[in-house]
């Protein structure tokens, strides 16, 4: 396995959060769990397949992008909300706790059917920039 990061920047994609995850959803809880477990596997999975790596930062700015299914009308506060699963995922996947995040305001941008998605940019709080000559 890859050695973890500090202090650099990680950007990658996942699926976009379903609907029965948010908190005005009044299905069944035996439904939302299994919806929590689908979602929970797939941001998994993703993250996976992009070869995102850990992180031994102690303060990690969390970027949502959101890219929606369809061009509806969305809550950026309630999207955020959705994402709770998902982010108890990534923190579980970089090795941290998900009380390093704070969060950064998200944007929602143009829709991408048919089933969307959340770019995520994982910026520590101190970012090593590689530099050539003299600094002073």
């Amino acid at each position: 396995m890859a050695d973890p990061l500090t202090g650099k920047i990680q950007s990658f994609s996942v699926p976009f959060p379903p609907a029965l995850l948010s908190p005005n959803d009044r299905s069944h809880w035996a439904k939302k769990n299994t919806a929590k477990k689908a979602y929970q596997r797939a941001v998994w999975a993703m993250m996976k397949d992009q070869k995102v790596r850990r992180m031994l930062d102690d303060s990690i700015t969390l970027e949502m992008t959101f890219y929606p299914p369809a061009n509806y009308r969305y809550d950026d506060d309630n999207l955020v909300a959705r994402m709770k699963y998902g982010r108890d995922t990534i923190a579980s996947v970089i090795g941290v706790d998900d009380n390093v995040f704070k969060l950064a305001q998200p944007v929602i941008s143009k829709a991408e059917p048919p089933h969307g998605r959340v770019q995520i940019t994982l910026r520590p709080s101190i970012v090593s920039i590689e530099h050539r000559g003299i600094v002073t």
